[in-house]
C-alpha cells in the first residue's frame, strides 16, 4: 500500500509517497519511541530523513500507477515538511492511517516537526496539463493519492477558467537588486472571481500548507503562487507558439520603456532589459495603470482585451504591398463585461 502526494514548492509540484511496508517496519513501540526521544533531545538538532517516505525510483512507478505519469527525465529533489508526529516518528496522513486501520485519535503525544522527504518534480510547464488530465481520467477517485490532488485539479482549472475569461494583466516587478521582470497575472480583483478563490482557498488541505519555505504555512501564498506561476507559464507558451515577439524585434527597447516590458512579457526571459540605470517610470507607470483598474474594475467582472489596429487606409498608396510599410499598433486592455463596456 502507498499513497502519492503532492506540494508547490519554489513554483513546481512536488510528488512525493508514504510507503505502508516502511510504515510497518519503522513505527517503534510507544514505550521505545518516549525513549528515542529522550536521547534525541541530547543530540543537535537535525533535520531527519521521512522514515516510511517513498525512494525516487518508488515514485516514478507508482505516479504511472495510478494515472499521474511523470516525465522520464523528470528531476529528483527533495524538501521539507511541517508534519504532525506522533512520539518519533511521523503520523501517516489519514489515507494511509484508514487503509492500516490506525485509530490516530490515540495519539496523545501528536506534535509538529520537520521531516526531509524525496520528491520528484512536475515543471511549471507541465503541472496545469497533467492535472486536469488527471481528473480527467478520475485518478481523483483512487484510493492511493492524497486528497490534496483534488485541490490543485481545482485550482489547475480555477486558473484555465481566468485564462479562458481573459481575466489576466501583464506586469512589472522590481526585486531588491533592482532587476526589473514582467509577468503575466490573473485577475483577481472581480467580486465574484474573489469570492471563487477564497472558496477554493477554504477547501485547501492542511497537507499544502506543510511546506517549510518562504510562504511560512500561509496558505493564500502558496495558492497565489501557483496561479501565478500557471497562468505566466500558459500565456508564454502560447506567445512563443504564435510568435509575437516577432512584432517588437525592429523596435528599440532602448527608447521605448514599452518595448522593453513586452521583450520580457513574449518570451521565455522575463527579465526586462535596456532599461536605464535607476529609470523606474515603467514599474511605477504599471503600478499606477493597476491601481486605476483596481479603482474602476472593483466589484465588476472584467477581462483582457488584446486590440490590433490597422494603418489607416489613408497612409496605404495605390501600389500594391504598400500596405506591410506601416505599422500596425498592439495595445493591451482590461474591459467590463457591461453593456456598453467600459475600457
Amino acid at each position: 500500500m502507498f499513497v502519492l502526494h503532492a506540494n508547490w514548492h519554489g513554483d513546481q509540484l512536488h510528488i512525493w509517497g508514504e510507503s505502508s511496508e516502511l510504515f510497518r517496519k519503522l513505527t517503534p513501540s510507544v514505550a521505545d519511541a518516549k525513549k528515542i526521544a529522550a536521547k534525541d533531545e541530547l543530540k543537535s538538532e537535525v533535520i531527519a530523513n521521512h522514515p516510511f517516505a517513498c525512494t525516487q525510483a518508488d515514485l516514478r512507478e507508482l505516479s504511472a500507477r495510478v494515472g499521474f505519469g511523470v516525465a522520464e527525465n523528470a528531476t529528483s529533489s527533495s524538501m521539507q515538511l511541517l508534519l504532525p508526529f506522533d512520539h518519533n516518528n511521523p503520523a501517516p496522513s489519514d489515507r494511509l492511517a484508514v487503509a492500516l486501520d490506525v485509530d490516530m485519535d490515540q495519539g496523545a503525544d501528536l506534535h509538529l516537526d520537520t521531516v526531509q522527504v524525496p520528491t520528484l518534480i512536475v515543471g511549471v510547464t507541465e503541472v496545469q496539463e497533467k492535472l486536469l488530465a488527471f481528473e480527467i481520467a478520475g485518478g481523483l477517485n483512487h484510493e492511493h493519492t492524497g486528497h490534496e490532488f483534488q485541490f490543485w485539479c481545482a485550482a489547475a482549472r480555477f486558473g484555465l477558467e481566468l485564462m479562458e475569461d481573459q481575466r489576466v494583466v501583464p506586469t512589472v516587478q522590481q526585486d531588491r537588486s533592482g532587476v526589473v521582470k514582467a509577468h503575466w497575472r490573473p485577475w483577481l480583483h472581480d467580486a465574484a472571481i474573489a469570492e471563487r478563490a477564497a472558496t477554493l482557498l477554504a477547501g485547501m488541505p492542511p497537507i499544502c500548507r506543510a511546506v517549510t519555505d518562504a510562504h511560512d504555512g500561509d496558505g493564500w501564498l502558496v495558492l497565489e503562487s501557483f496561479l501565478n506561476a500557471c497562468v505566466d507559464s500558459f500565456l508564454r507558451q502560447v506567445m512563443l507558439a504564435e510568435n509575437y515577439v516577432e512584432a517588437i524585434e525592429d523596435r528599440d527597447p532602448t527608447v521605448d520603456p514599452h518595448v522593453a516590458w513586452l521583450g520580457g512579457l513574449l518570451g521565455n526571459n522575463i527579465e526586462v532589459k535596456n532599461l536605464a540605470v535607476g529609470d523606474v517610470s515603467l514599474v511605477r507607470g504599471v503600478r499606477q495603470w493597476l491601481a486605476i483598474l483596481e479603482d474602476i474594475g472593483e466589484g465588476r467582472p472584467m477581462h483582457l482585451l488584446l486590440q490590433l489596429d490597422e494603418p489607416s487606409s489613408a497612409l496605404f498608396t495605390k501600389q500594391e504591398g504598400e500596405e506591410d510599410k506601416h505599422a500596425w499598433r498592439l495595445s493591451f486592455q482590461l474591459i467590463t463585461n457591461e453593456d456598453p463596456p467600459t475600457i
